[in-house]
């Protein structure tokens, strides 16, 4: 048996030489033994070696990957603007460098904890409201409310009254108060401004696609979305159109010196002035819709700078976020309702599981609520203008309601539809584009309900019409 083997055999207890008890020369054992000692030392310093070497291997893996970790929540805190200012250094240890990152104090005054209590200053867009000719003021009675809703009415025209945004008023107007419930459960002061818009020259300004909005976020890897805070009461109603907006509630009628929720062309307002503002940079880093902004970039780099350069027109023209609304230096971003990132748009969840849990419905309004929320998906279901006909047939003025096996079918087709999780692959519009008949990542799905004299042309001609 060879030493290692006498070592081996010995560190495992097993090894019957060494508790032989043949006869031998004294001097004979003591060499044995110191030479199975010497053995046994060379082992273990040998495997004490090997695990000490796997140990620093192990902890240098370790350290580095703590390193790389801090290295991105640093530069990630840059982006939220929650680096110390102090720790700002170029790279020769002086001014600020490419990747230097935003201070708590550089834009804070852009985020403010509640709108400042003024009047926002008079800008190239203001909202201006033109009737039509020989039109009569509309004047309604106030509507009656609930204590809760009554108790709210107070509170929110008491801070009006105190911001500036509302005065006392005389005018022959007047249109009712109501309240919608936001998404984080508080109320948002609208008014009924019905009889107002009937009578109100429409505005046609474009209000942005959303498809062609996604479509420009497709190549980028970085997000930021900035939500403005009570965006419409950043805008000024024109000198002169102030007592057209009157309110009557329970405490007394008010006019509006800010343009408030309900207004026919208030959306065409808010979109005209964040185009005139953000107009180089449309298209480039950055897209806007109403009073949601996201900035895209490809390299954190670009994306500090292009927060920025967007920071600094919300500065220049005294608008301001909603801090805990936004979301910065995302590789995912929730915008209208969808996630988008990584090239890929997904639909949100929440609503998805709003639609499964829709009860077959009753009436016509009930069918079209349903089918106006799946429709705003449509982009992800695969046929959806002859999966849905169905239903759609039942919104026909010429049809009576009548919920057949058909339509019931159709329902829960189209819910079974948007829970299979489809994913949509963004184009990215920097790169050249090539037709192909073969089909490997969808990008959406288009249709369009035809009229019945056109389903007799051609399956080309009727491609072209659907475009």
């Amino acid at each position: 048996m060879s030493s290692s083997e006498a070592a081996a055999g010995d560190v495992g207890g097993e090894s019957p030489k060494k508790h032989s008890k043949q006869s031998k020369g004294k001097e004979t054992r003591i060499t044995k033994d110191s030479a199975l000692v010497e053995d046994r030392l060379t082992l273990l310093e040998d495997i004490l070696s090997n695990v000490g070497e796997r140990y620093t291997e192990m902890a240098d893996t370790f350290n580095s990957f703590n390193d790389d970790v801090r290295r991105g929540k640093a530069r990630r805190d840059h982006l939220s603007c929650g680096h110390p200012r102090g720790e700002r250094r170029g790279p020769r240890g002086g001014g600020p460098s490419s990747g230097d990152r935003c201070s708590p104090g550089e834009f804070e005054d852009v985020m403010p904890q509640e709108l400042p209590k003024r009047l926002p200053p008079r800008r190239e867009v203001d909202h201006a409201i033109e009737l039509e000719p020989e039109a009569k003021p509309p004047a309604k009675a106030p509507y009656r409310m609930a204590p809760p809703e009554l108790e709210e009415l107070q509170r929110q025209l008491k801070d009006l009254l105190d911001a500036g945004f509302i005065k006392p008023s005389k005018a022959p107007y007047g249109a009712p108060v109501l309240f919608q419930r936001k998404s984080d459960g508080s109320l948002r002061l609208c008014i009924d401004y019905r009889a107002l818009n009937k009578v109100t020259v429409k505005n046609k300004y474009p209000i942005p696609l959303v498809a062609d909005l996604f479509d420009q976020l497709g190549g980028a890897k970085f997000f930021t979305k900035l939500d403005l805070r009570s965006g419409y009461y950043q805008v000024r109603i024109a000198e002169g159109d102030e007592e057209k907006t009157a309110c009557v509630t329970r405490y007394g009628a008010y006019e509006f010196l800010v343009m408030p929720f309900g207004l026919t062309n208030a959306p065409a307002t808010f979109c005209t002035l964040m185009n005139k503002l953000f107009h180089p940079y449309l298209d480039r880093f950055v897209v806007v819709y109403l009073d949601d902004i996201v900035v895209y970039s490809n390299t954190l780099e670009e994306h500090v700078e292009h927060l920025r350069t967007i920071f600094q027109v919300l500065r220049e023209n005294q608008l301001f976020v909603k801090r805990e609304k936004c979301s910065f230096a995302k590789e995912e971003v929730h915008f209208l309702g969808h996630w988008i990132g990584r090239g890929q748009l997904h639909m949100d969840q929440q609503k998805v599981r709003a639609i499964c849990e829709w009860e077959a419905p009753s009436t016509v309004s009930e069918l079209r609520s349903f089918l106006g929320l799946v429709n705003y998906y449509r982009r992800f279901i695969a046929g959806y203008s002859a999966r849905a006909a169905p239903l759609t047939d039942l919104l026909k003025k010429t049809q009576s309601w009548d919920w057949t096996p058909r339509c019931a079918e159709a329902f829960e087709d189209l819910k079974r539809a948007v829970t299979e999780d489809p994913v949509l692959r963004l184009p990215d519009c920097s790169r050249p584009f090539e037709s192909t008949v073969k089909i490997k990542i969808p990008v959406r799905y288009s249709f369009r309900i035809t009229q019945c004299r056109k389903l007799t042309l051609r399956i080309p001609e009727r491609h072209c019409i659907g475009q």
